[in-house]
């Protein structure tokens, strides 16, 4: 599908707040850049004094608790291009800025309280079998409960999603939580808006968490205010806003989809609020996605991650315990929804991908939009394939992101070798972020397979042991796969330049 004129339209006249941005970035990093050559060359001891800042910002980098291969990229950044390195990582890389958010967030989790998982879910998930319990396990010591009375729906794509989704939010009755990364103005957010002024109205209290880089060229800056002026009942909160000086926080943004009703329903997965989700208006084929739909106790897990970071950035707090639901439905697998937060940095979404890979002994089939991981996912991918694991990752055929996907493409080669099957999604473009393996167990969430969602943003998602959306997944991949070309040696062949290009991206695939 081809983007509508109103479309282009509408992308041109809230173009000028991110050009502005980009603008004045470059211009600082322009201008500290030329301040330290400056400096360098006005006296000929200044070199070693710039080669000693260099090692200063070589050992701030080693001392931090990042993963190693995104300490090594800065650190090549900063070896190479001193000046441009020093500056780029003062702004990008340097997150001062976060300490107040990671102590609020910490406050936030903290008084929301633990739920525990009960014992008769345990004993459930330990039954499954010892890879089940495992995975269960390490979540569970992270603070996301494992739910039992609970059940799923999975959509593979926006035109079975948001059809359920508008049904739902009409039914709303009590309160609607919604947190995403983008809104766009369109079909699909002017029917959410309708649905969400009628609900205001009758008194429905309504939560909205988006990101601003998300958003930074789809709606004004000052759009929280005008949600907010609708009703008492709304309140919109902006997530991590975007200025052009001293970006510290860049990186860390709110990439999570969650959407809530009533504590009785609950979505997740990897559907943003926009047209292209909905294949009404997209620039790159068709897009395919996948959300889940929750229902029972398991809603309370996602109504806590909700509530752990909405709290952190609102003016008006709320209870957990005001919002948790009692009910139960007809019990179809168990289901724990869990998310990721950059501050801790436990890279949880890393390890849940790297425990499926390891764990698997049958097959792993993975979808994501982008694929640019580090060398432990990738070492994993390879080792599965050559202890006989039948390994196949599910990529798009049209690209939204030229470098991004000339970086996951560079990665093809390598995996191919070892008899993985990568996939381009033909009819278009592959947004969805699951992964299933050996019929037993599945992913569904907001998490690519990129430096970005694995160790940078704000992530979530649900694992499912069992049950209907095991299966579903397991069979959308394989209709999938058939409808999809399977990736050859010769397709990712490239010139000496081409091979330059893609070593020179390697060094900074940290900033994708």
């Amino acid at each position: 599908m081809k983007i509508s004129f109103r479309g282009k339209l509408r992308k041109f006249f809230h173009a000028n707040r991110i050009v502005t941005v980009i603008a004045l970035l470059l211009l600082q990093i322009a201008w500290i850049a030329y301040f330290m050559f400056a400096i360098t060359n006005s006296h000929y001891w200044l070199p070693a004094i710039s080669l000693a800042v260099q090692i200063i910002f070589i050992l701030i980098i080693m001392g931090t608790s990042r993963n190693p291969a995104y300490k090594i990229g800065w650190i090549i950044l900063v070896s190479t291009f001193s000046v441009f390195g020093c500056a780029f990582y003062l702004l990008y890389g340097f997150n001062l800025s976060n300490k107040k958010l990671k102590a609020k967030i910490n406050k936030s989790v903290e008084e929301n309280g633990v739920i525990p998982t009960e014992v008769s879910a345990k004993e459930k998930i330990e039954s499954l079998g010892k890879t089940q319990s495992s995975i269960s396990q390490y979540l569970e010591n992270k603070g996301f409960a494992l739910f039992e009375n609970s059940n799923a729906q999975y959509f593979s794509c926006g035109e079975q999603f948001f059809p359920d989704f508008l049904e739902q939010l009409k039914k709303a009755e009590k309160f609607i939580f919604l947190e995403t990364f983008i809104i766009d103005y369109g079909e699909i957010w002017s029917q959410m808006l309708d649905i969400l002024k009628k609900k205001a109205k009758q008194g429905v209290k309504i939560k909205i968490l988006y990101d601003d880089m998300g958003t930074i060229s789809r709606l004004p800056k000052k759009y929280p205010k005008i949600l907010n002026a609708l009703s008492d009942n709304i309140e919109c909160i902006l997530f991590n806003k975007v200025t052009a000086f001293l970006v510290q926080s860049i990186n860390n943004r709110d990439h999570r989809k969650i959407a809530i009703i009533d504590g009785k329903v609950a979505y997740t997965g990897g559907m943003n609020f926009a047209d292209e989700y909905a294949n009404i208006d997209s620039p790159f084929g068709y897009w395919k996605d996948a959300m889940v739909k929750i229902t029972g106790l398991a809603v309370n897990g996602l109504t806590k991650i909700y509530l752990d970071l909405f709290n952190a950035v609102s003016k008006n707090p709320e209870k957990f315990s005001d919002y948790a639901v009692a009910e139960k439905t007809c019990e179809d697998g168990l289901i724990q929804p869990f998310a990721t937060n950059p501050f801790n940095k436990t890279d949880i979404a890393f390890h849940v991908y790297l425990d499926m890979i390891n764990r698997a002994s049958r097959y792993v089939y993975i979808s994501s939009p982008y694929l640019v991981p580090d060398s432990d996912v990738i070492s994993s991918l390879i080792h599965a394939s050559e202890r006989g694991v039948d390994v196949r990752i599910l990529t798009p055929y049209i690209p939204d992101k030229k470098i991004v996907s000339r970086l996951t493409r560079a990665n093809f080669y390598a995996l191919m070798q070892s008899g993985i099957k990568i996939y381009f999604y033909k009819p278009g473009f592959n947004h969805a972020k699951m992964a299933v393996f050996d019929d037993e167990v599945a992913f569904v969430g907001s998490a690519n397979l990129d430096y970005m969602s694995l160790f940078l943003n704000f992530e979530c998602g649900a694992m499912f042991y069992g049950g209907k959306v095991v299966s579903d997944l397991a069979k959308d991949f394989t209709k999938t796969f058939s409808e999809s070309i399977l990736v050859t040696t010769s397709d990712v062949k490239t010139s000496v330049v081409g091979k330059f290009v893609d070593a020179i991206l390697k060094t900074i695939e940290m900033l994708f």
